[in-house]
């Protein structure tokens, strides 16, 4: 499953969102050859699984930045 989508959905953007949603984000860039010039296995890291809390929730719940450990890393 995961090669089928890799290939249907790469071009769309989709595939960022499916790898996050599988857990294997960080890995699968880190092990991708890249050009050496081109290399984003060099700057991942374990925050960008993470996506920000949308403003109108924080607005009406300002507590959830301290309150949410699940996303305290995406600061």
């Amino acid at each position: 499953m995961y090669d089928e989508r890799k290939f249907e959905l790469a071009g769309e953007g989709q595939r960022r969102m499916d790898l996050i949603r599988w857990g294997i984000l960080v890995e699968t860039v880190k092990n991708t050859e890249y050009r050496p010039f081109h290399n984003p296995g060099v700057n991942i890291q374990p925050k960008y699984v993470l996506l920000p809390i949308p403003e109108d929730q924080i607005l009406l719940n300002p507590n959830l930045l301290e309150s949410d450990p699940s996303n305290n890393g995406y600061r």
